[in-house]
């Protein structure tokens, strides 16, 4: 049973076009939201204007929560390219006609899950907008699919367009872009500079369509990527590790073995494919884990640093599994 296992979610439910109607008119609280004014759990705000970003949960949105049984697959996949919309399916059972009214195309979802220790301040695993929903029934049970996106409001939508005359370094580009993205409800994660970004275009540059089109072109020919991870924006380059935050691994958190992410065998040695080695491994649920984060294994056959290439977080609340599937790409330098 979840209570035996500490399992614990919330998944909120909201309507996203009080959250572009706000966020694009002006209030004090665009960049800043005042320490004084923040609720204790982060992702709740006490405005009573309406929202800050896709992060920003009020009373309005619609909570759903154990015992309701939810069964989750989150998806994230690094982007070679440009950016890959991040995807999950959650399926909730037996919930109110009220709630299922509620859940509609294009409504903003955040899924937050953890363990009853965690309080009320559980980790963020996806934050999204709804693509579909289908509800069956399934035995003696009514079972709700919804299938969501990460940033799909934004990615599907927004259009920018913007010239810059020749002079205005990438870096400037690169922020513009950035903050159209904020102004939409996705606020900036990171932005990593290089050599590459403080450089300047010798002629105008022209953007006209939507805006992630427009920046999956300009990282493409700076060899940068983009991806949007729980909510937030990060932009950096392909070749560059600059980690933001690094998780440990614990031994004892590791369900299974940590194996060898590609069988290298009979590969000759020149092969563009023989690289620091990658790793692949199950843990038991930690939200807090990211395609922008770095992972270090402090012990054994595998300890070193590495790159996180593919998470999925496998959810089921009343039954098991509550786990993060990792692949990832080992590194041996930093920049």
């Amino acid at each position: 049973m979840s209570e035996v296992f500490g399992h614990k979610y919330e998944l909120f439910i909201g309507e996203p076009s009080r959250l572009i109607e706000m966020h694009n008119a002006p209030t004090p609280y665009d960049d800043v939201i005042p320490a004084s004014i923040k609720a204790p759990n982060l992702n709740k705000s006490l405005l009573t204007g309406g929202y800050i970003d896709y992060l920003t949960i009020d009373p309005t949105f619609r909570r759903i929560t154990n015992p309701i049984q939810m069964i989750a697959k989150v998806k994230y996949k690094e982007p070679k390219s440009g950016s890959s919309p991040q995807t999950s399916v959650i399926k909730l059972f037996n919930i109110s006609d009220t709630t299922l009214e509620s859940i509609v195309t294009d409504a903003l979802v955040m899924l937050n899950a953890g363990y009853e220790q965690d309080g009320d301040d559980l980790p963020t695993v996806f934050v999204g907008t709804v693509d579909t929903v289908d509800t069956q029934t399934e035995g003696a049970n009514q079972v709700t699919t919804i299938t969501c996106t990460e940033g799909g409001n934004a990615i599907k939508s927004i259009r920018y367009v913007n010239s810059h005359p020749a002079g205005r370094t990438y870096n400037f580009i690169l922020l513009q872009m950035i903050k159209k993205f904020k102004d939409n409800g996705i606020p900036l994660g990171a932005f990593i500079e290089s050599d590459r970004t403080i450089q300047s275009p010798k002629e105008q540059t022209v953007f006209s369509g939507k805006l992630a089109k427009s920046l999956t072109d300009l990282c493409d020919s700076l060899d940068y990527v983009w991806f949007i991870c729980k909510g937030s924006l990060y932009v950096q380059p392909k070749d560059l590790h600059r980690p933001t935050e690094i998780l440990k691994i614990d031994s004892s958190n590791v369900i299974g073995k940590i194996t060898p992410s590609k069988d290298k065998a009979g590969v000759p040695s020149a092969s563009a494919d023989v690289g620091p080695t990658g790793v692949k491994f199950r843990t038991f649920l930690n939200g807090e884990v990211g395609l922008q984060s770095y992972i270090n294994i402090e012990e054994g056959d595998f300890a070193g640093d590495y790159k996180v290439k593919t998470l999925t977080f496998d959810l089921n609340w009343h039954d098991g599994p509550w786990v993060v599937d990792f692949t990832t790409e080992g590194i041996k330098n930093y920049g």
